[in-house]
C-alpha cells in the first residue's frame, strides 16, 4: 500500500523541484513526451481517490482522464530545454492550478474537501522525506 502513496507523492503533486536539472542534461534520444506509465500512474492516483473520496463511476473517469491529462503535460514540462527551471516552476504551478480548477468541477464539496486533505497531507509527507534526505546527506557529508 505504500507504493501507490510515493507514486502520489511524486506525480500527483507534481511538485518536482529539482526535475529541469535532470532533463537538462539528458541526450534528446531519451527526452519523452509521454511517460510510458502514465496511464498506470493516473489510474493507480484515481483508485487512491476513489476509495477516500467515494467517487461515482462516472466522477472516476472523469477523474482518471484528469490525472491522465496532468501527468502527460508534467512530462513534456519536464522535458522542455527551452525553458529555465524558474520558468519550469511557474509553469507547474499554473498547470497544478488547472488541475485542483478541474477537479472542483467533477467533485461534490465534501470530496473537494477530501481531495485538499489528501493533497496536504502528501505534501507534509514529502516535506518530511526532503527532510530526512537533507539531513543523511549532512550526516554522510560529516563522516567524510
Amino acid at each position: 500500500m505504500k507504493f501507490p502513496y510515493i507514486l502520489l507523492i511524486c506525480f500527483f503533486l507534481g511538485e518536482q523541484v529539482g526535475f529541469a536539472q535532470h532533463i537538462m542534461h539528458k541526450p534528446v534520444h531519451l527526452v519523452r513526451t509521454v511517460h510510458p506509465n502514465t496511464a498506470k500512474i493516473a489510474r493507480i492516483q484515481t483508485q487512491i481517490m476513489e476509495k477516500r473520496m467515494n467517487l461515482s463511476p462516472g466522477q472516476s473517469e472523469k477523474v482518471n482522464s484528469i490525472n491522465t491529462d496532468f501527468l502527460n503535460k508534467i512530462t513534456q514540462l519536464q522535458n522542455n530545454t527551452n525553458l529555465s527551471q524558474e520558468d519550469k516552476i511557474k509553469q507547474l504551478a499554473i498547470i497544478r492550478d488547472s488541475k485542483t480548477i478541474a477537479l472542483k468541477q467533477v467533485l461534490d464539496e465534501n470530496q473537494f474537501k477530501e481531495y485538499q486533505k489528501l493533497h496536504q497531507e502528501l505534501q507534509e509527507q514529502r516535506a518530511k522525506r526532503i527532510k530526512d534526505k537533507s539531513d543523511e546527506d549532512s550526516e554522510n557529508n560529516s563522516e567524510e
